[in-house]
């Protein structure tokens, strides 16, 4: 899905850096209740694999902008 300044991907293995820097930063993870710490490449590698597996419960996408930097992420949850 993309709009005029991002699009919405889904995730990829290369993405595991993103998501070590993002929650690593206290002002990123202060409202997500709490996490895991500290935030492991194995522990992000997994999240990927879970979230991209074809009968997941859930559903998370990384927010890019249109020249490719990762900026964000965002999900679904317990869908049906």
């Amino acid at each position: 899905m993309q709009g005029k300044l991002v699009r919405l991907r889904g995730y990829e293995k290369s993405d595991v850096d993103a998501l070590i820097r993002w929650f690593s930063d206290e002002e990123v993870t202060e409202l997500l209740g709490p996490m895991e710490t500290p935030v492991t490449r194995a522990h992000q590698e997994r999240m990927i694999e879970r979230v991209t597996a074809p009968d997941s419960p859930e559903k998370a996408f990384v927010i890019e902008t249109l020249e490719g930097l990762p900026i964000g992420d965002c999900g679904l949850r317990s869908f049906n």
